[in-house]
This record gives structure tokens, sequence and C-alpha cells, in this order.
């Protein structure tokens, strides 16, 4: 569970407030004060645990942010090829300049938005179109 930032300020705060009044009761000479030493450590422990959750809460975020960047980046690549998508010949086909590249496989687009581009076999009357991924064909002649 994400800790709040300024829980770990006030931690750390009151860790300032008992090493303060540890130095007052060293400067007044006052007798034992393991008491105070430990109320210090415990402090001080607790502070860096929260600062340790801090920094791993940090890193996850981090990790999220560049997963949804590139997630970002993937769609936006996706959508700027669908632009250029035109169906002719039972295959979609991308207008790129003055050429149009593929047939890509209508299935992968439609389904996934994978740009799987048919493979093809000469056959005796025409050409045989197939997709490597889902197997779909067709014949042009």
């Amino acid at each position: 569970m994400p800790i709040d930032p300024m829980s770990v300020i006030t931690i750390l705060k009151a860790a300032i407030d008992s090493a303060t009044g540890l130095k007052k009761l060293i400067g007044e000479g006052k007798g034992d004060l393991s008491g105070h030493v430990l109320e210090l450590q415990g402090r001080l422990t607790e502070g860096l645990a929260a600062i340790s959750t801090l920094i791993q809460d940090n890193h996850q975020l981090n990790d999220e942010i560049r997963s949804l960047k590139k997630e970002i980046e993937d769609l936006d690549e996706k959508f700027k090829f669908k632009e250029t998508l035109v169906f002719r010949n039972n295959g979609y086909w991308s207008k790129q300049g003055d050429q149009e590249v593929g047939p890509f496989c209508t299935g992968c687009w439609d389904k996934n938005k994978d740009q799987v581009r048919f493979l093809v076999k000469e056959i005796y009357d025409g050409h045989l179109w197939i997709c490597p991924v889902c197997k779909t064909e067709f014949i042009s002649r």
C-alpha cells in the first residue's frame, strides 16, 4: 500500500524533535539517556522504512508511466497506419507516398490491429495469398 509522503515528513520531524530533546538532555547533564536514544533510533528506523517504501512506490509508478507511454506510442502508430489503409482485392493496402504497400491480412488487422502481410504463392491460374498468422487465404487471378 502506498505511503503518504507527508507521513514520512511527520516521522522525520518527530525524529528531529527527539534528537533535539536528546541534545538538550545531554547539555543539561541528565543521567540515563538510553530510553531517549532508543526512541530516536526507533523513529529513525521508521523514517528509513517509510522512505524505502516511497522509493519502491516511485519505481513502480515510473515503470507504469514508461509502459503507458509505450502503449500510447503503439496506439499512435496503429492510428497513423489505419489512416493509410485502403481495402482492395481482399486485403488492406497502405498508401505510403506514391506507392501502395501490402496486402495486409484483413482478419489480423480487424481483430487485433496487427500489420501482417499476406505471403504469395503462384498457382496454376493466379496467386494464392496466405496469412502466416491466422492462415486466411484468398486467390487472385
